[in-house]
């Protein structure tokens, strides 16, 4: 059961400018101990590590159960994963993984204590197989660790009004959008920002957000076709400054890991909490239309939303409305009213998915 905190860093990225000194390392189950010793008994020869970090993002890291070989995953999962708030962020995690050019490999405890040598013998193949697609170099992503050198508190704290400010600089000039200019420009603020991965990549995703526009002649709808052509030149310059193609990847990363919450920021807030108000989503088809857009235009980049990640990161802002409602917060209480239909459309689409 690798452990990642996805949710802290989906809550915490953009608003508290949390770095990543939260995350704490696994202890292992019973279960994982039993794959261990008969890989140790059956597959002597193979390679594997347990609770290694695995950067996802330059600001996000997890350590998975088993990583055989170089690019194999196994997780060993207990029953939690099946509650509906672990699979999110479990499909967000794999998809990260897969970027990366892992294979991801999950079992299931009871899968461990009836069928231990099958399992072994499934992992043996998928390290051979995995290991034949390592010899086309294409079809691997060389991984590597981040530049990340956490940023004092008072300069995390001014990342947003860097964006914002720099954001003004830029006057909608896309031309503006390289690496040598940014470099230039962002030195300006703080030398240590343009030498800090993680620092810059969440700048670059307020940056993102800052230019985020309604489609021409829609008054509910965001323009995701500009959004992702601007998406790229961000990838270029994340690559360039860093001079490696990983930094683009951990960028697409990062916006992989929050897309749902992106998503849910667009009915709630209109837009991200740096730039709300653009949008206005009052419907159910509004919403649909939106995510089918977003994966439209994002696809290309390795970028997608599931409708169920949508959903959960809904209900769960309604939840939270509701207890602000039940302690007497009136403003809560009277936008209660205004999301009925989400709550119904939450409720319906559940439903089509089970």
């Amino acid at each position: 059961m690798g452990q990642i905190y996805i949710w802290m860093y989906i809550a915490h990225m953009l608003t508290n400018n949390s770095m990543c000194s939260f995350y704490k390392r696994p202890v292992s189950t019973k279960y994982e101990n039993l794959v261990a010793s008969a890989l140790d008994k059956i597959a002597f020869t193979i390679p594997y590590l347990r609770n290694r970090e695995v950067w996802l993002s330059a600001c996000v890291w997890y350590t998975p159960d088993f990583i055989i070989g170089n690019r194999l995953i196994v997780e060993v999962d207990g029953g939690i994963h099946e509650l509906d708030y672990r699979k999110t962020p479990d499909r967000i995690r794999q998809r990260a993984l897969e970027n990366l050019g892992y294979h991801v490999f999950r079992v299931k405890n009871q899968e461990v204590s009836n069928s231990l040598k099958q399992i072994v013998e499934k992992i043996i193949e998928l390290y051979y197989s995995i290991a034949e697609q390592e010899q086309r170099p294409s079809r691997i992503r060389k991984v590597k660790k981040p530049r990340y050198e956490s940023l004092p508190e008072n300069l995390q704290k001014l990342i947003t009004p860097w964006a914002i400010k720099f954001n003004s600089q830029l006057n909608g000039d896309e031309n503006h959008w390289a690496a040598d200019y940014f470099k230039e420009s962002l030195t300006q603020f703080d030398k240590r920002l343009v030498a800090d991965e993680c620092a810059m990549e969440r700048f670059m995703l307020q940056l993102l957000g800052l230019n985020l526009r309604r489609k021409e002649n829609y008054d509910n709808l965001i323009d995701f076709e500009y959004f992702s052509a601007l998406f790229r030149k961000a990838i270029k310059i994340m690559s360039d400054m860093f001079e490696s193609g990983m930094s683009g990847v951990y960028l697409v990363n990062s916006f992989n890991i929050t897309a749902p919450n992106f998503l849910k920021n667009l009915v709630f807030e209109g837009g991200p909490k740096v730039n709300p108000a653009i949008v206005s989503v009052k419907d159910g088809g509004t919403l649909e239309t939106s995510i089918a857009n977003f994966n439209q235009s994002f696809s290309k980049l390795d970028i997608t939303v599931d409708k169920s990640d949508v959903v959960f990161e809904c209900i769960k802002e309604l939840e939270k409305r509701k207890k602000l409602a039940k302690v007497g917060d009136k403003e809560a209480e009277e936008n209660l009213v205004d999301y009925q239909w989400l709550a119904e459309w939450a409720k319906v689409t559940r439903m089509l998915i089970k």
